[in-house]
């Protein structure tokens, strides 16, 4: 920074505002009189084109003085990319206090993007949308009014979680030590609320501190709208809220609306209903009466009466809808903290469906009593002709928190969906005890009838050249993140499952139906893995592979005890060619099975792969057939398929992963995507009269994945490879 004072005029050059938030690069000019009664000063701040607070700031420039006391901004500009900010102003005459006599500013914005304002206040959630604003204040220190309107488009407020296309606003408040008063006028239209859309949100707000009257409407849609008004009395320790209206107006003509004056007393930490009560004119009734303390101790009393649950689905969350008719009387005593319950919950008529899963059940019935720390399941149940489900048994809780269990759960015929994934039908007797940390599930499943749809793999496809150096020590993994047990984790289970018959497994992508029966025990024990036991047998069925269609022979998996991906794996299929019996076969454990090919009477396996894709030997294969090997089924077929292979790709062998192998005498590998799931790369050895090989991978879904190498006669060979989660 330069300084240079002469003849009373201060000039400033190259000052830095150097902070965590950027550097800021200003200029100045000052000229001032000093005497020993008397300052004045009037000058200049250039700010240059700085970046700070994640703003990029072009010029700006402040006209300001100083005189009797008081401080006036003549011109303030500020230019961003961002937006555009000025104002103007004077503060002066410092009481005794220390206080401002007399303060005035006024202000003028502009803005584009407010996303700016997460970088200066990092707590604040991220904000976008533009703004246009302009208002005073003025006032003293003790005082202030604060006049101001704003108009802003596509404002959101966190990620998606508040959004107003267009909004608008207007406020003259007064500002003191003790309450502000005033009017502010609010609208917001296009709103989204977490995921729910509104047409419009009107607001207003006048008044003193002795009294407050506001007015609120929010239209849903042109058949929805809710609605409130009243008013705010300030009493010795409290404010008294009269509620005048508060109302849902439906398309129907129908809508809760309140019976009566509502009032409802706020004092610290604690609110009181002393007159609550809505109704409809179809009888339906809400009440609350007492006091809740979020402090202090809580007395309330809720009731319900023939209230329908389909009216609420539209405040509810979206993953499910609810039918039915509840009557309750639920007394809530003691803190918040753990409070104690008293009464009974009724639901009759009821039905619950999950539009994401497609599953839906009606007919359900349902009575809860509550004592003290206890809740007593009475019945529960859903019955639909010869299908039912009845749960039992009761709950106890502690500090807000379940702290023992004993449920029973019985059900026949019972229909269980998932829509896109499974459908089932099953008898089951089911009992769960214990507590919340440790709770025991016992009982038997029978499945009469199922569907399973296993999904097609998504495309991966690599867009980045990668170079990776075995054996070189990996980069450190992002530290892992630890949740609290589940209640899964939490759970010891001893059930035996029955599979008749009747339940198919489904996989589009590799063409496969088939039947599968059995019976198998899952057991776990708290906070350990599942052990399975028993056999899952496959009677008949069908798959493809290499684009054809096969027929299961036989095929089993038997659960040895251990752990799920030690299963047992064995599936044979066999398919006659003019003079020749060839026979697939899966087996070895379900983690990593093993894909053999064999044929009656013996022939090697470039023969066998050709008659499973041809119907004939490798020897009597046409040139188009020839050349089709080399297309993507070729991946499958080892040596055959290298040279041709190498011959159709050509220069089009642009790397896209590189491989540095730097062991036993090392090798370099250069590989690319040639579809979205055929990988072919050239390898090279340093040390090995055989330098190079030619290794080709195929993905046919999430789980196999085809491998073939050639070139090199100790390595040449074909693989599959089956990854296998659980």
């Amino acid at each position: 920074m330069n300084a240079r004072l002469e003849n009373n005029n201060l000039a400033i050059t190259g000052g830095l505002l150097d902070s965590s938030a950027g550097t800021l690069e200003w200029t100045a000019r000052v000229n001032f009189t000093l005497s020993r009664k008397k300052f004045k000063a009037r000058g200049n701040l250039n700010i240059l084109k700085s970046e700070f607070a994640g703003v990029t700031i072009d010029s700006s420039v402040i006209f300001a003085s100083f005189e009797n006391n008081t401080f006036t901004i003549n011109k303030a500009e500020l230019f961003t990319e961002s937006g555009n900010i000025s104002f103007s102003g004077y503060a002066g005459k410092a009481g005794s206090a220390g206080l401002l006599n007399d303060l005035f500013l006024s202000y003028a914005a502009d803005i584009n993007n407010m996303g700016f304002l997460k970088t200066l206040a990092p707590n604040l959630k991220p904000v976008k949308g533009s703004l246009i604003s302009s208002g005073e204040l003025r006032g003293s220190g003790k005082s202030l009014r604060l006049t101001a309107s704003f108009e802003a488009k596509n404002l959101m407020y966190g990620d998606a979680g508040l959004y107003a296309e267009n909004s608008k606003g207007a406020l003259d408040v007064m500002l003191s030590s003790h309450f502000p008063t005033g009017n502010v006028e609010l609208s917001f239209n296009g709103i989204n609320i977490s995921g729910r859309s509104f047409k419009s949100l009107q607001a207003s707000i006048s008044g003193n501190e002795q009294k407050m009257n506001y007015r609120v409407e929010l239209i849903q849609n042109p058949a929805i709208t809710y609605a409130s008004e009243g008013r705010a009395v300030k009493e010795k320790d409290s404010y008294a809220v009269n509620i005048d209206k508060l109302e849902t107006s439906e398309q129907s003509g129908s809508g809760w609306k309140n019976d009566g004056n509502l009032l409802v007393k706020l004092s610290r930490g604690r609110i009181t209903f002393d007159k609550f009560q809505l109704a409809r004119n179809d009888k339906q009734k809400i009440s609350v009466t007492g006091a809740l303390g979020l402090k202090g101790e809580t007395d309330l009393i809720l009731k319900t009466e023939s209230v329908d649950l389909a009216g609420f689905n539209e405040l509810a969350l979206p993953d499910f809808k609810l039918e039915g008719k509840l009557n309750s009387e639920i007394a809530l005593k003691g803190p918040m903290v753990n409070p104690s319950l008293n009464g009974s919950i009724e639901i009759a008529g009821g039905a619950f469906s999950l539009p994401k899963t497609g599953g839906e059940y009606r007919n359900i019935r349902c009575r809860l009593i509550l004592k003290e720390k206890e809740i007593t399941i009475d019945y529960f149940d859903c019955k639909n002709g010869d299908e039912y489900l009845d749960l039992t048994g009761n709950i106890t809780a502690e500090n807000l928190k379940i702290r023992n269990i004993g449920l029973n759960l019985a059900c026949r015929n019972f229909p269980f969906a998932s829509a896109g994934f499974f459908s089932a039908r099953a008898d089951c007797q089911l009992k769960l005890k214990g507590s919340a940390g440790d709770s025991l599930l016992t009982g038997n499943i029978t499945i009469l009838k199922s569907d399973i749809y296993l999904s097609s793999s998504r495309n991966n496809q690599l867009n980045e050249i990668e170079v990776v150096e075995k054996g070189a020590k990996s980069k450190t993994p992002a530290p892992e993140v630890k949740h609290e047990p589940g209640i899964i984790s939490n759970m010891s289970m001893d059930i035996d499952a029955a599979i008749p018959g009747n339940s198919w497994f489904h996989w589009d992508e590799a063409g496969l139906d088939t039947e599968i029966k059995g019976n198998i025990n899952v057991k776990k024990t708290w906070n350990n893995p599942f052990v399975i036991s028993g056999e899952i047998d496959t009677s008949h069925g069908s798959f493809k592979y290499l684009g054809k269609s096969f027929t299961i022979d036989e095929g089993s998996l038997i659960f040895t005890g251990g752990n799920p991906g030690d299963a047992q794996l064995n599936v044979k299929s066999s398919k006659q060619y003019p003079g020749i019996l060839v026979t697939i076969a899966v087996t070895g454990k379900l983690s990593s099975p093993q894909l053999t090919l064999t044929s009656i009477p013996d022939t090697d396996q470039a023969d066998i792969i050709s008659y499973l894709m041809f119907g004939k030997p490798s020897s009597k294969l046409s040139q188009a057939e020839e050349g089709s090997l080399a297309s993507v089924p070729l991946n499958v077929l080892g040596t055959i398929a290298s040279q041709s292979l190498k011959d159709a790709l050509g220069s089009q062998l642009a790397p896209e992963v590189i491989e540095i192998n730097p062991v036993s005498g090392g090798t370099i590998g250069v590989g690319k995507y040639i579809t979205n799931k055929m990988f072919v790369k050239q390898e090279w050895a340093f040390s090995s009269e055989e330098t190079y090989q030619t290794i080709i991978d195929y993905q046919l879904d999430n789980n196999f994945n085809l491998h073939s190498q050639s070139g090199n006669s100790r390595t040449a060979g074909v693989d599959i490879f089956w990854n296998y989660s659980y």
